[in-house]
């Protein structure tokens, strides 16, 4: 048995879970094996956790503008440097930069703490912003517009979110 615990310890190192092992006694070694196949479950599930969260930071990095955008006139640049998981945080330059008689926008929004919720919630609220500010208004009408249309997702959670809207009449 302790030969068989420590070959597949050895398997689990190399990242290759099996079945659980067998208990066949009710001394030591057996309470030793119930505790490895305790083990190596939570570390699977942990494993597949951080595979998820990972995939997670990459789709909310992926929402982020990856260029800087080029309008005649304006400098204008936006950085986000991500801490090791996913959150709540948010920017964006909306509008037409090739278009000068129409606005051009940057947002800046956090919502409140960290993990998949934040990050779930943010992917809503930037498919929201986007679509509002894609629709003729003022910022004040477009921005009253969101904060409507969030407090119903938002509403059921304790979080919340901060928005920093800007527009740019470039006429």
């Amino acid at each position: 048995s302790v030969r068989e615990l420590s070959s597949a310890a050895e398997r689990i190192a190399k990242g290759r879970f099996g079945e659980p092992l067998d208990v066949s006694s009710q001394d030591e070694v057996g309470d030793l094996i119930r505790s490895f196949n305790t083990m190596s479950r939570q570390l699977r599930e942990r494993i597949q956790m951080k595979r998820s969260l990972d995939l997670a930071k990459e789709v909310q990095q992926n929402l982020i503008p990856s260029a800087d955008p080029k309008i005649d006139g304006l400098d204008i640049a936006g950085r986000s440097e991500f801490c090791d998981e996913t959150g709540g945080d948010y920017f964006d330059f909306l509008g037409h930069g090739d278009r000068p008689e129409r606005p051009f926008s940057v947002v800046v929004g956090d919502i409140t703490g960290h993990g998949v919720d934040s990050a779930l919630l943010m992917a809503t609220a930037r498919s929201a912003i986007r679509e509002r500010f894609a629709s003729p208004g003022s910022l004040n009408e477009v921005v009253g517009d969101l904060n409507r249309s969030l407090l119903d997702d938002f509403s059921t959670t304790d979080r919340f979110m901060t928005l920093f809207a800007l527009q740019i009449d470039r006429r």
